[in-house]
């Protein structure tokens, strides 16, 4: 019989948050947190035996405050412990966070929420509208019939929301989510239902079975594979179960691309009978290499097909480009659409290709083919064959393959490809990259590339410049195009798969060169010994990693050496120059020069001009040199020299020498034992001369 409405309460002081409630087995436990300590291991605490029984069920927890927790509430605060707990509901609605661990957790038909915490869990919320989190770890989660709210967290997690109209969320990781039932051989007499699907983070599988689904996809979600059909097994009313038919698994199906992503960030592939959706970075990087996409399974079977394909509020007719990727014949074909981004691979013959205002990614084949990108950010790729490639507006990457092929690059930032192999590419001689321009750049593609050993060697009859890249330091050029337009234009940002920028290319001249470019470079080193002659321009130079060698050249530059032994030479210009750490060389040349050692024993050299030399840390030689300089000692026992000029030298700590040089100077220092040389001209023997 029923023990009647019992309540347990508790003393002054005691609040809902000092309990620590647990069930073990049927028996409900409650103790009085202490610190750190486990359940099992408190002092006090209280056990209710067979409480899982209605029959001998507590109905309340009352405190001195006059709060208390009823049974749906000691539920919710059941927390379980840091191991494998098992937990078994089934009466009434259960609202619990279970603990840490690798925990199962089973309800009945209520609308139950749950939450698994850290830990390999398996969830079974039973039938009921359900909220069910997994947590962290690779959870296996069954939400049983009802319209269920189901987050699968990080790990690699398998949701199944049966049958109702459900949200599924895996969460980072690989996971796989099932919608409502249709799925094959799981079932009998299921109903379809219309769900919404997300994979998030990592590449997961989604099957929507019957209903009108919604899948959602972001940048950053990995690749993703749906599935989207129903198969309908039935059962007779004498038990008989008849085999599985397939039916059409929604007449409006979506995939809802989100984040702000545009039909400009797409392009369309169709793969046989599968349609792929593919998000691109704007690299040259290989297709498959691509990490963002969705694949649909038989996208072309009507029964699969996801009939609504949506960025923002733009519905892509997929259909229509379905008949265009179809009309690749092997011969000549001249094909062109306007819906979206597509990739196509025109195959055999002299085709001509027109592609879209979008992000467009069409491959040539074998054969003299005109492939044109129009507008957006396209992949042109010419294959075997003299190719002609314009890649319109946009940043665009040109790649024309095999035979004597033109290249214009059109608006935009565009990347030039260069496909090398084994060091050499002997495809590429009789090229023309017709507009090459401030901003393109050249991509090679391949292994054995030698950073150190890369001369771009150029010669120009002010009609076309002839450019031979030597890829192992052996005088020779292994690749060789030509560039319609004036030398001043060829001084572009080269690049490799790896990932590595090369803008410390050795440049030499050949021919009738006009000259260095006038234009503004920003060129950064690679982790290796580099030499960066950033010619003409007011440029900024990163050596980085290594003992580099940075020549501004003329214009009023900015060098800076970072780690290494560097050598740092202005040029002619108001240059600033910072070697960093390490043991440096600096030299201004001519102009007004800033000069900075940095950490280290370092040499700095003004040159001609009004100098300022801040020596820094370490034991360093600061020279002005011609003009009225500054040098300006810091730590360490420096050697400080005027030259010609009116010059101010202030050794500050350590145990300096000055030597004033011709002139009227101002030499002194603060702290340390100097030695001071005024040299020819009335000069000034000061304590602070600064």
């Amino acid at each position: 019989m029923n023990g009647g409405v019992d309540k347990l309460v508790l003393g002054p002081g005691i609040t809902a948050a000092d309990l620590w409630i647990d069930l073990v087995g049927d028996d409900l436990i409650i103790g009085l947190r202490d610190g750190d300590t486990e359940l099992q291991n408190l002092s006090d605490r209280i056990t209710v035996q067979n409480w899982r029984s209605v029959e001998r069920r507590l109905e309340s927890i009352e405190f001195s405050d006059g709060s208390s927790l009823n049974v749906p509430q000691i539920m919710a605060r059941i927390d379980g412990t840091a191991g494998d707990d098992t937990f078994s509901f089934g009466e009434t609605a259960v609202g619990m966070k279970a603990a840490d661990g690798n925990d199962v957790i089973t309800t009945g038909g209520f609308a139950d929420t749950l939450s698994g915490g850290d830990g390999n869990d398996t969830i079974s919320s039973g039938d009921g509208a359900d909220i069910v989190s997994g947590g962290n770890g690779n959870d296996r989660i069954n939400a049983g019939q009802g319209s269920d709210t189901v987050h699968g967290g990080a790990g690699d997690d398998t949701i199944d929301g049966g049958a109702g109209a459900d949200l599924l969320s895996g969460g980072a990781g690989n996971d796989v989510l099932l919608g409502s039932g249709g799925q094959k051989n799981t079932g009998v007499n299921e109903s379809a239902a219309d769900d919404t699907l997300v994979g998030g983070a990592g590449n997961d599988t989604l099957y929507g079975g019957g209903g009108n689904d919604l899948y959602r996809f972001s940048r950053g979600d990995g690749s993703d594979f749906i599935r989207d059909e129903f198969w309908q097994t039935t059962q007779s009313p004498l038990g008989h179960i008849f085999s599985p038919v397939l039916l059409n698994g929604g007449t409006s199906d979506t995939l809802q691309f989100d984040g702000g992503l545009s039909l400009d960030d797409a392009t369309f592939w169709f793969d046989g009978g599968d349609l792929e959706v593919v998000l691109p970075n704007g690299d040259a990087v290989p297709w498959d290499a691509i990490a963002d996409r969705v694949r649909m399974d038989e996208w072309t079977d009507t029964f699969r097909k996801i009939e609504n394909i949506k960025f923002g509020d733009v519905t892509v007719n997929a259909d229509a480009l379905s008949s265009i990727a179809g009309s690749v014949t092997g011969g000549d074909d001249l094909i062109g659409w306007s819906a979206a981004g597509l990739r196509i691979d025109a195959g055999a013959g002299a085709d001509t290709i027109l592609g879209s205002e979008y992000r467009d990614y069409i491959i040539g084949g074998t054969g003299a083919d005109s492939l044109v990108g129009n507008g957006g950010d396209d992949t042109l790729q010419g294959d075997a064959g003299n190719d002609v490639l314009y890649g319109g507006a946009g940043d665009d990457v040109l790649d024309g393959g095999a035979g004597a092929d033109t290249l214009y690059g059109g608006e935009g930032n565009d990347l030039f490809v260069i496909r090398v192999e084994n060091g050499t590419a002997p495809e590429f001689v009789g090229d023309v990259f017709a507009d090459f321009g401030e901003g393109d750049g050249i991509r090679l593609e391949g292994a054995n590339i030698s950073a150190s050993a890369i001369t771009l060697t150029v010669a120009e009859d002010g009609l076309t410049t002839s450019v031979g890249i030597d890829l192992n330091g052996d005088g020779i050029p292994d690749v060789s195009f030509s560039i319609d337009g004036a030398y001043h234009s060829v001084i572009p940002t080269v690049t490799t798969a790896g990932g590595v920028t090369y803008t410390d290319i050795a440049f030499s001249e050949d021919g009738d060169g006009s000259g260095p470019t006038p234009y503004n470079d920003t060129l950064t080193g690679t982790p290796g010994d580099d030499t960066i002659d950033a010619l003409a321009g007011d440029d900024v130079v990163f050596g980085g990693l290594g003992n580099d060698v940075l020549i501004g050249g003329e214009g009023n530059d900015a060098l800076s050496g970072s780690y290494g032994n560097d050598t740092l030479v202005g040029g002619t210009g108001d240059d600033t120059l910072f070697g960093s750490l390490d043991d440096d060389q600096i030299s201004g040349g001519d102009g007004n020069d800033l000069l900075i050692g940095g950490s280290g024993n370092d040499t700095l050299s003004g040159g001609a001009g009004d100098d300022t030399l801040l020596a820094d840390d370490g034991d360093d030689v600061a020279d002005g040199g011609d003009g009225n300089d500054l040098a300006l000692g810091a730590a360490g026992d420096d050697l400080l020299i005027g030259g010609n000029g009116d010059d101010t030298l202030d050794g500050a700590g350590g145990n300096d020498t000055l030597s004033g040089g011709a002139g009227d100077d101002i030499l002194g220092g603060v702290d340390g034992d100097d030695s001071v040389l005024g040299g020819a001209g009335n000069d000034l023997l000061a304590t602070s001369p600064r």
